[in-house]
């Protein structure tokens, strides 16, 4: 499950060759949906395959065509869904990993990657036509203002509120040199030899050496027991064990866990209300005993 990239190149292949040689709609939409499942579920096919049959199938838009075909494969853990778009929707893919606010972005020259950056103080690359994370770049000590491409593509130049500008090679995210500017630098552009940057306060002539990068610590997470939500805000927990992925869409800034008998039984339901980052609120009914899977 770890080349999920490869998978994303081979069935947009596919789908474009359907659409040019194949008159058979009905394979052409289900290809299409295969790709927009893979597309939105990527990360937790990656990272949690069974999750496939359980987070990837109950977000699915309710017209998905993979959704429908294993419909039965849904956990019946969960009593109660949530309410999801009839149809995909036009974002075609949601990049997640940062922590905190995207403060600027940037497509390389041949927009075979685009960069990131964030108030978590990091830069961010990514394959544009997978999704794929492709470099971490940390090093600064504060947000990150700016960023921009050389136009060969080689080379990233990001500012930041730490008030330094830090060139990072892109294909091995090797910081390469950091200037210390003294201000927040939020334009930065490069000249047509990629030895020279433009910046807010003038242009810097660029050499080639090498520095090391540093990382923060990850903070230590509460324990949690029962029906819970992660650290991070991406889980629905069970006694401290990743049950039920949260897609990006469905991260939350406000929640709220309840507990009920359903009428004229012994089963306990446990309610789970998510305020999404995206204006829903999300309701989600769970079995109270827990994913039968999970101690």
């Amino acid at each position: 499950m770890g080349h999920m990239g490869d998978g994303v190149l081979l069935i947009t292949r596919l789908e474009n060759l359907l659409k040019e040689q194949s008159s058979d709609r009905q394979l052409v939409d289900l290809v299409q949906d295969s790709r927009r499942f893979i597309l939105q579920n990527r990360w937790v096919i990656e990272n949690a395959p069974l999750q496939t049959y359980e987070s990837a199938l109950i977000f699915s838009p309710a017209n998905s065509l993979l959704r429908k075909i294993f419909e039965n494969e849904e956990p019946n853990w969960i009593k109660i869904k949530p309410i999801v778009e009839s149809a995909w929707s036009s974002c075609q893919q949601t990049l997640a990993g940062h922590s905190d606010w995207v403060s600027c972005i940037a497509f390389s020259p041949d927009a075979k990657l685009i960069a990131s950056g964030s108030s978590d103080h990091t830069v961010k690359l990514w394959d544009t036509a997978t999704g794929a994370l492709e470099q971490t770049l940390a090093g600064h000590g504060d947000w990150v203002f700016s960023i921009a491409f050389s136009p060969d593509a080689k080379l990233i130049a990001s500012g930041s509120g730490d008030r330094t500008v830090k060139l990072w090679d892109t294909a091995t995210g090797a910081l390469q040199q950091t200037f210390d500017i003294g201000a927040a630098i939020t334009n930065l552009s490069f000249d047509n030899t990629s030895s020279r940057l433009d910046t807010d306060i003038g242009r810097l002539e660029l050499a080639n050496r090498t520095e090391a990068s540093s990382r923060a610590p990850v903070p230590e997470q509460a324990q949690r027991h029962e029906y819970g939500l992660s650290h991070d805000k991406s889980w629905i927990t069970w006694n401290e064990h990743n049950v039920l992925w949260l897609p990006p869409d469905c991260r939350f800034s406000t929640s709220a866990i309840s507990y009920f008998a359903m009428p004229s039984t012994t089963t306990t339901v446990t309610m789970i209300a998510l305020g999404c980052l995206s204006g829903r609120v999300m309701l989600i009914g769970l079995l109270g005993s827990g994913p039968s899977s999970v101690s």
